[in-house]
């Protein structure tokens, strides 16, 4: 296998299924179904399928896929995928074990590969189209009972009505980073990037959603956690914390670890979240695995589906109208990676721009000009005595990134943007790759890009991104302004409706508590000034 395809190979381990097969195999562990405009009403539609090496082989010939617009039982459009090139194995091994593991149902070692369809679809103007593909069974999970069926979904909405009249307009879905890790040690801190990119500029909002295997079917979870007891001690006990998530859901799929506090006789459990950040896709989760359960792959798997929307404001309208939506359908998988540590990464980056070099919080915006070349300078450190820290950004479906190493843990990425590209925010995936044995750890980053198409000299300042916790969120959501001191901001709806107006503390911090009555949705902070908002994602209570 060549170093390159190796790379995005490592960069890749989020779909490898665990440690040891199940009785029964499902040959689908994930995927993706987009879609890209070409002209008048055709579309080139591409569905990815992840595969166990192990188990029964994805299809080798054409697959079909539907496409409704009328509800379930309206009239399908349907259209045959082929396979596009050859399927490629992802290997999460160190080089040592990687030479000695092949993709095949004898393997010692289990793998995961990933193969590509493509072909054209009509899809004249509609206000809902609904892109499916439908398959069998699949893998036990530790959040789900039986193994019902895979629906991956995609919906275009490529007629709207705006204005009082009705607009025709091309799209084109958003494409996920193929960056993202869904193997994820146990009992350590893992942030995972799901950050997609979208060719026409569209404003992206991520929300975390059950599984489907019908047509407006969804996967039921269990209704019930089996949680950790604790660590025995004598004459101690353990209790959980109030409030803990009980059951399984689409924001809280996977058991996480505890933070553990008071003093015997009796102690407090409290569960770290699941946090995911609405306005990137970020998962950030500390796992726990399932001692309760028999030793067998099922029991540390978790399905966890992504869904991703995009937004356009349309020429003289302040009105964001919902243009399409890309799910994608993952399993994450708990190992145990013993005492290896994961990489981090610094807080800080250099940006050189311009003939000049600031540094400035990892997580900020980065304003770019439209045609302009400019380098981020990143730096990630292991804790483990000797390891090798690579970065990389292999299949980012952003254009004009690249990445080359420069020492151990420290990489220059340059960004050459192009000059047609639509005034946006894009998110790139970085990940973070040590070189334990015989499974590498693996650290996501998002970095952010502010795109512009006119001198950065006379343009107003852009909006900084600023971080909420939690989010998405339900009664309560608190977020930390970039400059201190007491500041209004205006909250508003997805359509541009002002719902709340909040006020900061002193030192900068928000928290905003909307009243019962508001409905779960996707809603925009901002300051007075405009230079500083936040999206958040309300769910619905539980």
């Amino acid at each position: 296998m060549s170093a390159p395809l190796r790379l995005f190979s490592f960069l890749l381990i989020g779909l490898l299924l665990g440690f040891i097969s199940p009785a029964r195999a499902s040959h689908i562990m994930g995927g993706q179904l987009t879609y890209r405009w070409v002209s008048g009403s055709t579309y080139e539609v591409t569905l990815v399928l992840y595969g166990d090496c192990t188990g029964i082989y994805l299809p080798t010939g054409s697959v079909t896929i539907l496409a409704q617009n009328n509800g379930c039982n309206s009239t399908a459009v349907t259209a045959a995928l082929v396979p596009l090139g050859t399927s490629q194995t992802i290997q999460p091994y160190c080089s040592s074990v990687q030479q000695q593991v092949i993709c095949s149902a004898a393997s010692t070692r289990p793998l995961t590969y990933f193969q590509s369809y493509r072909g054209t679809i009509s899809l004249p103007p509609a206000a809902n189209w609904v892109l499916s593909y439908e398959d069998a069974a699949r893998p036990g999970s530790a959040n789900v009972a039986g193994q019902p069926n895979f629906r991956f979904e995609a919906t275009l909405n490529n007629q709207l009505a705006a204005g009082g009249a009705v607009q025709t307009v091309a799209n084109t879905s958003p494409l996920f980073n193929l960056t993202t890790s869904s193997l994820i040690p146990w009992n350590r801190s893992s942030t995972i990037s799901n950050a997609g990119f979208d060719a026409d500029g569209d404003s992206l909002a991520y929300s975390l959603v059950d599984p489907l295997e019908m047509c407006n079917r969804t996967i039921a979870y269990y209704q019930s956690i089996t949680r950790l007891a604790g660590v025995p001690q004598p004459g101690c006990t353990y209790a959980v914390a109030a409030g803990s998530p009980t059951t399984y859901s689409a924001t809280y799929p996977m058991v996480t670890a505890y933070d553990t506090t008071g003093s015997c006789p009796q102690r407090l459990l409290t569960p770290k979240p699941f946090l995911f950040d609405a306005a990137t896709g970020t998962i950030t989760v500390t796992p726990s695995r399932h001692p309760a359960f028999a030793p067998i792959q099922s029991a540390y798997r978790y399905m966890v589906v992504v869904m991703v929307t995009e937004y356009r404001r349309l020429p003289g309208s302040n009105r964001r109208y919902r243009v399409g939506s890309v799910r994608r359908d993952l399993i994450m998988t708990v190992y145990d990676c013993g005492a290896n540590q994961l990489p981090r990464f610094a807080p800080t980056v250099v940006v050189n721009q311009r003939s000049q070099s600031r540094t400035q919080p990892l997580g900020q915006e980065i304003q770019a000009l439209a045609g302009e070349s400019l380098t981020v300078d990143l730096t990630a450190t292991d804790s483990d005595a000797g390891q090798f820290v690579l970065l990389s950004v292999a299949g980012t479906p952003v254009p004009g990134i690249s990445l080359y190493q420069t020492l151990n843990g420290q990489s220059r990425l340059t960004f050459v943007v192009p000059p047609s590209l639509p005034e946006g925010l894009y998110h790139v995936s970085v990940a973070a790759l040590d070189d334990a044995c015989p499974v590498k750890g693996v650290q996501g980053q998002t970095l952010a890009f502010r795109v512009v198409n006119t001198a950065l000299a006379t343009r107003a300042a852009q909006a900084l991104a600023v971080a909420a916790f939690p989010n998405p969120f339900t009664e309560q959501v608190k977020f930390q302004l970039a400059t201190p001191g007491v500041q209004t901001l205006t909250v508003c709806d997805h359509l541009g409706r002002t719902v709340a107006t909040v006020r900061s503390q002193p030192n900068g911090t928000v928290v905003w508590q909307p009243a019962a009555t508001l409905p779960a949705g996707l809603y925009l902070a901002r300051s007075a000034d405009g230079r500083q908002s936040v999206r958040l994602l309300r769910s619905a209570a539980q």
